[in-house]
């Protein structure tokens, strides 16, 4: 993943877990909101809250719909 990668992960979950790896995990976390951020206006309310407060731990997607809306001039 761009933002959250699994060396940062494997780090957190190690018992030796140090400041460097709390910051680049904190980082990643600050540079994914920032762009969510950037894609507030376009997505749904709902899509946006599932991506800022919701979350996949322990949970992979089975289905993805990507549809877009097409303006009439």
């Amino acid at each position: 993943m761009k933002y959250f990668k699994y060396e940062y992960w494997i780090g957190m979950q190690s018992s030796e877990s140090t400041d460097d790896i709390d910051r680049l995990w904190m980082s990643g976390e600050a540079e994914y909101l920032k762009q969510l951020e950037n894609l507030e206006s376009k997505l749904s309310g709902r899509n946006y809250r599932f991506f800022r407060y919701d979350g996949l731990h322990d949970g992979y997607i089975t289905d993805l719909i990507v549809t877009t809306e097409i303006q009439s001039e």
